[in-house]
């Protein structure tokens, strides 16, 4: 269901819709990957600073990961898929990248911490784990209950 404050169905047709939102799906991805992936409404604690804290930690966490994936991305994967004949194409598991990531990138803050190193480790881990793009494949929505976070069962970076 689409809301709009544009009225005019002769001037405004339905079929843009679809474009429009299509050009959208990234951004509804990237909240997708911060809600059910870091799950970025699960706070720590209740006070101000503490929510704070938790959010740019998150947005900060995303963004490096992001940075890291785009560049395994652009550079391995797309050689994997182009260097023999397969199947499928391959992709990053973004759940995956995500988790072994957020292991390593408190590592990379340190002092006396080749970065290269934890980098490769890194890239090297998500490589081993890449997803096959199988066309035509669709599944039927699981509604779920909406639950509310427990402070207490926050998963900790």
């Amino acid at each position: 269901m689409l809301l709009t404050s544009l009225l005019s169905q002769d001037e405004y047709k339905t079929e843009i819709f679809q474009e429009l939102y299509f050009k959208r799906w990234g951004v509804e991805i990237g909240y997708d990957v911060l809600k059910n992936i870091f799950n970025l409404e699960n706070f720590t604690g209740l006070t101000q600073i503490a929510i704070n804290q938790d959010f740019y930690a998150t947005i900060l966490t995303n963004n490096i990961c992001s940075l890291i994936m785009n560049d395994v991305m652009e550079e391995r994967v797309s050689f994997y898929n182009e260097a023999k004949e397969r199947k499928y194409l391959y992709q990053l598991n973004k759940s995956f990248s995500i988790g072994c990531m957020k292991n390593s990138l408190v590592l990379m803050f340190q002092k006396n911490v080749r970065e290269e190193k934890i980098y490769q480790m890194i890239e090297d881990e998500i490589l081993g784990n890449l997803l096959p793009i199988k066309p035509d494949r669709s599944f039927d929505r699981k509604k779920h209950s909406s639950t509310k976070f427990l402070v207490s069962k926050k998963a900790g970076f």
